[in-house]
């Protein structure tokens, strides 16, 4: 089975918000394992100003907290915007380099063994089935999702919907690459 199709910047735009929202938990974590650390630091601080009778206990605490609490709210601030920066600025620098590539006609042809992604340029990138996680639906598009990207993200195929003849042939699509994924 081969499909044709072109994509548009929107639908990159799309895939990249979908992994971001998708990925997310991966970089809470490290904020709130700080914070974590920061109040045991302040309790600690606490616990040994009380036991001397110092005075000046209760502000340490509370500095430590406030400090803690903005330098999480800064690190998850600026991870988000510095991933979405950091991916429009690929995007761009790829567009100028190979906006006939990127937004080129592209076919997939799905054979016995793997999925081999035409460009328009005739190169082609070939995955394997055991290398596909699943088939997601998103945005009028299909994404197959892969366990790691060894070509960068513009190895991953964004088939749009409409791309396809009909809805059998959409169905067939997804059937003959879900079979495969699964016998694996």
């Amino acid at each position: 089975m081969k499909i044709t199709y072109k994509n548009t910047i929107e639908e990159y735009r799309n895939l990249h918000l979908f992994y971001k929202r998708r990925n997310k938990f991966k970089f809470i974590i490290p904020p709130i394992i700080f914070l974590i650390a920061t109040i045991y630091q302040g309790i600690i601080t606490y616990k040994l100003y009380d036991n001397y009778n110092m005075i000046g206990f209760k502000k340490s605490l509370i500095v430590t907290l406030i400090c803690g609490i903005i330098t999480v709210s800064a690190t998850l601030i600026s991870t988000q915007k510095g991933l979405t920066k950091l991916f429009e600025l690929s995007l761009k620098i790829s567009l100028k380099l190979n906006s006939k590539i990127i937004l080129g006609e592209k076919s997939i042809e799905i054979k016995e063994d793997r999925i081999e992604l035409k460009l328009q340029n005739n190169n082609k990138i070939i995955t394997k089935y055991k290398k596909i996680n699943r088939l997601i639906q998103n945005e009028g598009c299909i994404y197959i999702d892969l366990k790691s990207i060894d070509k960068g993200w513009l190895s991953i195929p964004i088939i749009p919907i409409e791309s396809f003849e009909n809805k059998d042939e959409y169905i067939k699509f997804k059937e003959l690459i879900n079979s495969n994924i699964k016998e694996l």
